[in-house]
Parts: C-alpha cells; structure tokens; sequence
C-alpha cells in the first residue's frame, strides 16, 4: 500500500540524472565560460516474454565554468552525475520563429 503525505503550497523544481555526455559546446562569456552539453541515460526492461529493452533518453544541460573552476571532465563519452533545475529558454530562429528549449540548469557535480 502506498503512504502518501500531500504538502501544500510546495513546489519542488529538482533534476538528478547520472549518464555518458554526448556533444559539449563551450562558449566564452566574459570572465566566465559557457557549457552546453548532452547527457544520454538508460532505461532497462523487458517484456512479457523476456526480451530486454534499453531506452536511451537524451538531455540538455547547461552550466558555467568561472575562473578556478575545473570541469575539463565534461567530455564526450565520460559519465557524469549532476542535479540541477529543469528550465525553459526561448530563443528566436533566423527566419524569426520562435523556438523553446527545455534543458536542466547545472547547480551540482556530484563525485560518486
């Protein structure tokens, strides 16, 4: 049975996935660098019969190295653990079409 407790008025605003890094974009902004990433997780099962089945999901991160900061480990194939918030950008096309991302904002590199 399942114990459910209802909190009211909280909202909670929190993404922790652990998975390989695909593609990592770095973009210099003043003093600070700007990271944009992929990062694939799995899912595994299988089915009535027995057949496994991985799902691969791919998400977009985003973060920013500061001066001191060391996160040259962002590269494709290693793994990382990160928790962060998800967020919506708007962003506007060449031919002025309006476009929205959702990527998970980076607060935290968790080291396992």
């Amino acid at each position: 049975m399942l114990n459910i407790t209802i909190m009211d008025n909280i909202c909670i605003n929190i993404a922790e996935i652990k998975g390989r890094i695909g593609s990592v974009n770095r973009t210099q902004v003043s003093a600070q660098t700007a990271i944009r990433f992929s990062v694939c997780t799995e899912y595994a099962y299988k089915d009535n019969e027995g057949r496994q089945y991985v799902e691969c999901t791919w998400h977009n991160c985003a973060c920013w190295e500061k001066k001191g900061d060391d996160l040259s480990f962002l590269a494709k194939g290693n793994l990382v653990h990160l928790k962060g918030r998800i967020k919506q950008r708007k962003c506007t096309s060449i031919d002025e079409e309006p476009r929205y991302f959702t990527e998970i904002q980076v607060q935290e590199f968790i080291k396992d």
